[in-house]
């Protein structure tokens, strides 16, 4: 190895799938990997904590991909929200619903929700 980083590169892509004497001679140079190496072995040993770490990363991905719908959602809110603004101004200077439709995407239904809504209380 050239130098501590390539050692603990090598160390984590290769851990699992050397034999334990090989990584003996990679660990023996380095004594702060050989500590990790003890750590990793000891926890990956305790199927307690193995268990807990493999639960603390389905959360971690359970609250990732709600995170995502949630800012989907709210973009898609968003441009919707934008189109309704769009509308309403186009409404109010006249446009023909159809041109409406086609410029904002929205229904011509939606367009006429809109134009009854601002005539109640506009």
């Amino acid at each position: 190895m050239k130098d501590k980083l390539d050692t603990w590169c090598y160390y984590f892509e290769h851990e699992g799938s050397v034999k334990e004497e090989d990584m003996t001679v990679l660990l023996k140079d380095n004594p702060a990997l050989g500590k990790a190496h003890r750590v990793y072995r000891a926890f990956t040993a305790d199927d307690e904590l193995m268990d807990i770490a493999e639960a603390r990363e389905k959360w971690q991905r359970d609250v990732s991909s709600r995170l995502r719908s949630a800012e989907q959602r709210g973009k898609e809110e968003g441009i919707q929200q934008k189109a309704r603004e769009d509308a309403l101004k186009m409404l109010k200077r006249g446009f023909p619903v159809s041109d409406i439709a086609d410029i904002t995407g929205l229904s011509g239904q939606e367009i006429g929700d809109l134009e009854r809504s601002t005539a109640t209380t506009g």
